[in-house]
């Protein structure tokens, strides 16, 4: 599954998609993202979107597919 960001005011462009694989009867779901941004971004700011943001967003996601499936 691919998605693309359509626009807004610090991303430039952004595009992802998730990797789905069948492990013994579970699914490992992969995540990929590319990202521009549309302004300039010092590095220590970059750094924190990708290395406390992301992972806060996808941590998130995970707590709501166990509230949604119990699993």
């Amino acid at each position: 599954m691919s998605w693309e960001f359509a626009g807004g005011e610090i991303f430039k462009t952004m595009k992802g998609h998730w990797k789905l694989e069948d492990q013994a009867g579970k699914c490992k779901a992969t995540y990929f993202v590319e990202a521009t941004f549309g302004m300039f971004m010092p590095g220590p700011i970059t750094k924190a979107l990708l290395d406390v943001n992301l992972p806060n967003m996808i941590s998130a996601y995970h707590k709501r597919i166990k509230t949604i499936y119990g699993k």
